[in-house]
């Protein structure tokens, strides 16, 4: 009986163990970043190897990037968040149309502006409907939209003149045509002016020549001839102002509210029941804040919502109010919009009564909100900060990247600070106005334990020599010195060793320097490591530190002498060795570089005399460097960007700027090979190989790297035929007799020999680019094959794929497998990419199997000849089946034929437009069992054709079709220019592939407005996978070391304290 009793005192013993060690197990697997590590099978072999791979990291990682030593980096980058389009600006003005499309107009960025954008998804994404409408550029106009759709514009001013001229489209912007001056209305600006339910529109006061104005005028006909509704001596009752905004309730009574009158800004509000004759006060002093350049809209319950606006004095607010009488009354519906304070924006109200506002102060985002202004989500792409240059980026251990000052091309330094938990695509600002004064050109480096640092830099003019630290991400910040022993300057480099110190070099303080200097108390003191590194003083050079803390300087201006040599330090910044004189990169300054987690380094964009994008790496410490990508497909070259690695191993690029325009947009490049945690990966290419790994959770990163763990090496060579048996077991003889005492090896073919060997010559088309040009001096052509036997993909049959990674090997195709996608390179003279999108892909007895959710292919470039140099034109088209071989034709012919040159005037006449000339065509024709849906054109064609034929504006590409009655000009964008120096131009077409032209166009001699360039696809948004951060986190850093021993230590401990209590109990 005692024996039972003591033996069930154990059950509550042993519950209690587990209570106590269960929130330290969670806390140690949640508490400490992975250890990283990982096993590979096999590690040698003939190509293709496939070897299988094994994460065997520590502390529970998250998520894993690994790096198999064969990416290629050459890949266009992908735009994570964009700028909408339009530069921020104020003073601007919207309508929205009966389909509930948007239409913005005009306003100062700050130059005033004539170009006219349309949204037709809620502000999301906007296509520009022409670049420069027939009225001038103007800032301070009023627009109106009427029941069938014209827009009607008023008024305004360009560079300082005011202007009474009204003008009208009726198609959505595209095209306008002067529908007369305001006749007796004066020429002014900052009026207001609304529809009413007749269809009439009233234009009410604002700034003419002699100051605030309060006439009201009345037109019948569109704004063609206008009525003054008012005594023209006595004016409206609410006296002579400008800045102020009204509304139309639906009983046709107009409300007007607040602007700026002769005593400033004002907070009234009046009625009209009459057309605007006769006035009456609703209220002399609303709630709100006097103000004007606010906006007001009324919904369909006749509610009026009033935002934003300025006080005359510099405050800008984001307040919202609501009345529900007229104007009577009002009810604050928030304090502090999401939004920044602001005023010149403007605001429209769609049908399903949500409420946008867009723009003002300079910005050009857009938010929405669906309860009347109490709550508001950004709509637009951009990335919600304003276009900068001269910024930083710092990637911290939880992966969230954070993004601290600059300025803009007006000169204004910012002092915000933003946050992106997701690569990029989505940024929150954590501090509108930090401690630190604002500023640009500043340094700033990431401590061990997550805190943000941030040096120097220009602030205004003055060159600071102040260190700030942030170690709630960035919320809030400490001044660590306000100056340290370093001299004041901008345009320096630091970096943060794994020991916690920091390490600043070179740098302006007017003239280029090469001190180095060191800090091992987070920036409170420094010591000078040296004076004379080697390296000649710089500014606006990149360095980073690799893995074994060596830190890498390269690059940057000497007093303007722009540089391209490479220095290492292995000693913290005190001695320093050159590793190249000159890199293959040109000299430069103004560039990106960062250091990826297999230790290479990758350089980007910049200023040599000209703006860069061209992308380069580096895989033995700025040695020797590989130029990835000539152009990186970014919208713009440019310079005084950022850049920041994540801890997936992509490359995040921020803002930057052109020469002209700064930006707000982010880019992402992809660089990892596979984001699984056990991948299997297939190598090609004989080769020895560096595998990395990469792998995180919520509390940090760590990296593990093997040099030459993979060896791919040649097949075996074949056995010897066997012997003849009519010659008795003995080698066969050679042509003089002789047996052959060492017969040679066969000779292992390079991949390019067995490609050449395989292709099978009955399956290929009878056209060839060398037979063409034989035909036809003025054409080219080229067969690209498209799939093989061994690759299937239908999307009628489930979306399936299945590639045999054998048949691929045979015809000399690269096959390459990701987390999220598997690509398939066909080589060729041109080759082909064809890329199928999904998710848990497997491989399985030499196959890939797995479901896709869409595909494409993308053809390299085929060069053709017109006069003036090469001209190319490649495609890239959605892709639905492919069962067998199938080929794509594409043709460039320098000689239009009459019967294209015809229907592309067809095309261009019906939207009243002329053809200058037609440079050459691209035909694309599909052959063999290949479905494909729409399709991107890219044509490139030499500046000196386009600048002879009226610029870039007037370049489109047009689409003949096969089976349809009507050629058309499809949707063309201008992406720059390619390494040669040719101009980039990609056409949209929905239909899918034809015969494309490459046009100049004019307007026909009845139009004089300049035809709208086609507009940019959104892109695609991506979202990163957020961890789930465990409990007791403040115990699991007491333990160190391996969980299998730690928990049963701890059961065990705390199961003998108990028993040892219960026995002196019983005793």
């Amino acid at each position: 009986m005692e024996r039972s009793k003591k033996a069930s005192g154990w059950i509550p013993v042993f519950c209690l163990s587990v209570l106590i060690a269960a929130p330290l197990f969670i806390s140690v697997a949640s508490a400490l970043p992975p250890v990283a590590d990982f096993t590979g099978t096999p590690t040698t072999g003939s190509p293709p190897l496939t070897v299988a791979f094994t994460d065997t990291s520590t502390n529970l990682p998250a998520g894993w990037a690994w790096f198999f030593g064969d990416e290629d980096y050459s890949g266009f980058w992908a735009r994570t968040a964009d700028s909408v389009g339009w530069s921020g600006r104020e003073y601007l003005t919207s309508v929205a149309l009966p389909d509930d499309s948007i239409v913005i107009m005009g306003g100062d960025d700050p130059a005033a502006k004539n170009d006219v954008w349309r949204s037709t998804d809620r502000g999301v994404s906007w296509e520009r409907q022409t670049p420069a409408a027939g009225w001038d550029e103007r800032v301070g106009h009023s627009s109106v939209v009427l029941s069938d759709g014209t827009i009607v514009l008023m008024g305004g001013s360009h560079e300082g003149i005011l202007l009474d001229e009204v003008w009208q489209s009726t198609n959505n912007g595209e095209f306008w045509g002067q529908n007369g001056f305001g006749g007796d209305w004066t020429p002014r600006t900052d009026h207001s002016t609304v529809v009413l339910p007749d269809d009439s529109i009233l234009l009410m006061g604002g700034f003419d020549a002699t100051g605030p104005t309060h006439d009201v005028w009345r037109s019948i006909d569109g704004g063609a001839t206008w009525t003054e509704m008012t005594d023209p001596v006595l004016g409206a009752d609410w006296g002579e102002r400008g800045g102020q905004s009204s509304v139309v309730l639906s009983d046709g009574s107009i409300v007007l509210m607040g602007g700026f009158d002769s005593l400033g800004p004002t907070n009234d509000v009046w009625i009209s029941t009459d057309n605007g004759a006769t006035w009456t006060t609703q209220i002399g002093a609303a709630p709100w804040n006097p103000r004007y350049h606010h906006t007001s809209v009324v919904n369909s319950a006749d509610q009026i919502i009033l935002f934003g606006g300025d006080d005359g004095a510099g405050t800008r607010y984001n307040d919202v109010w609501m009345s529900s009488d007229k104007g009577q009354s009002w009810v604050r519906r928030t304090a502090s919009a999401e939004w920044e304070g602001r005023e010149g924006h403007t605001g429209v109200i769609l049908s399903d009564d949500s409420i946008l506002l867009i723009g003002g102060g300079m910005n050009n985002d857009v938010w929405r909100s669906t309860n009347s202004g109490m709550n508001w989500v950004v709509m637009t792409e951009s990335a919600g900060w304003k276009e900068r240059r001269d910024h930083i980026t710092s990637l911290l251990p939880d992966g969230s990247i954070i993004l601290m000052g600059g300025w803009d091309v007006w000169g204004n330094d910012f002092n915000d600070v933003w946050r992106s938990v997701n690569n990029g695509a989505v940024w929150t600002r954590v501090n509108k106005s930090a401690g630190w004064p604002p500023r640009h050109r500043h340094a700033g480096a990431v401590m061990p334990d997550g805190s943000i640092i941030l040096m120097g830099g220009d602030a205004g003019g003055t060159l600071m020599h102040d260190v700030w630290i942030s170690s709630n991400k960035g919320s809030t910040w400490t001044e660590q010195t306000s100056a340290a022993g370093w001299p004041g300057r901008a345009g320096h480099a630091g970096v943060a060793l794994s020991d916690g110190s920091l390490v600043l070099m070179g740098g302006s303080d007017g003239g280029s320097l090469n001190d180095v200097w060191i800090s091992t108390t987070n920036g409170a003191t420094w010591t000078q490591q040296t004076a004379a590194p080697g390296w000649d003083p710089r500014a606006y050079h990149a360095a980073v530190a690799l893995h074994d803390d060596s830190i890498v300087i390269m690059g940057g201006s000497n007093n303007g002498i722009r540089l391209n040599d490479v220095w290492i330090s292995s000693d913290r910044g005190a001695g320093w060795t050159r590793q190249t004189a000159a890199a293959g990169w040109s000299a430069r300054s103004v560039f990106a570089a960062v250091v990826m987690p297999d230790d290479s380094i990758v350089l980007f964009g910049g200023d040599d005399g000209a703006l860069k994008t061209d992308v380069w790496r580096s895989t033995d410490r700025g040695v020797t460097w590989t130029q990835e990508r000539a152009d990186a497909g970014w919208l713009s070259a440019r310079a005084y960007h950022s850049g920041v690695v994540t801890r997936n191993g992509n490359i995040v690029m921020t803002g930057g700027y052109d020469g002209a325009t700064a930006y707000n947009d982010v880019w992402q490049l992809e660089t990892f090979g596979s984001e699984l945690r056990n991948p299997t990966h297939i190598y090609n290419t004989i080769g020895t190989y560096k595998v990395s790994l990469q792998s995180y959770n919520a509390d940090g990163y760590d990296s593990e790297r093997k040099t030459g763990y993979i060896t791919v090496t040649a097949p075996a060579p074949p056995a010897p035929p066997a012997p003849d048996p009519g010659t008795s077991g003995s080698d066969s003889s050679s042509s003089d007799g002789a047996a052959p005492e060492n017969p040679a090896p066969a000779p292992v073919q390079e991949p390019e020999q067995q490609r050449q060997q395989l292709a099978p010559p009955q399956e290929e088309p009878a056209s060839s680019q060398e037979r063409s040009a034989a035909e036809d001096p003025g054409e080219v052509s080229e067969s690209y094959p498209i799939g093989f036997k061994g690759l299937s993909f239908n999307a009628d049959n489930q979306n399936t794929l299945s590639v045999d990674l054998a048949a691929a090997s045979d015809i000399g195709a690269v096959v390459s497998q990701y987390f999220n996608r598997v690509e398939v390179y066909q080589h060729g003279s041109p080759g082909v990419l064809i890329t199928f999108y999904g998710s848990n892909f497997t491989v399985n007895d030499q196959k890939i199997i797995g479901k896709v959710d869409r595909a494409e292919f993308r053809t390299d470039p085929l060069t053709g000849n017109i006069t003036e140099g090469n001209v190319t034109g490649s495609v890239r088209a959605d892709l639905f089946a492919l069962t067998t071989r199938a080929f794509i034709n594409e043709s460039i012919r320098q000689n239009v034929t009459a019967d294209a040159q015809t229907a592309f005037r067809s095309a261009a006449a019906r939207r009243d437009l002329d053809i200058r000339e037609v440079a050459f065509t691209l035909g694309v024709i599909k052959a063999g069992s290949l479905q494909t849906g729409s399709a991107n054109i890219t044509m490139t064609i030499p500046s000196s054709w386009v600048e002879r034929y009226g610029g870039r504006e007037a370049i489109r590409i047009g689409r003949i079709p096969s089976n349809e009655t009507e050629s058309e000009l499809i949707e063309t964008r201008y992406l720059g220019t390619d390494q040669a120096g040719a101009m980039v131009f990609e056409g949209y077409s929905p239909k899918g592939t034809s015969l494309f032209g490459m046009l100049a166009i004019k307007a026909q001699q009845t139009k004089a407005t300049p035809v709208p360039t086609g507009g940019e696809p959104s892109p695609e948004q991506k979202t990163a996978v957020t961890t789930i951060t465990g409990m007791f986190g403040w115990i699991g850093t007491l333990l160190t070391g391996n969980l299998l021993v730690a928990i049963p230590v701890i059961l065990l401990v705390t199961a003998f304290i108990v028993y040892t209590w219960r026995q002196k109990r019983q005793y």
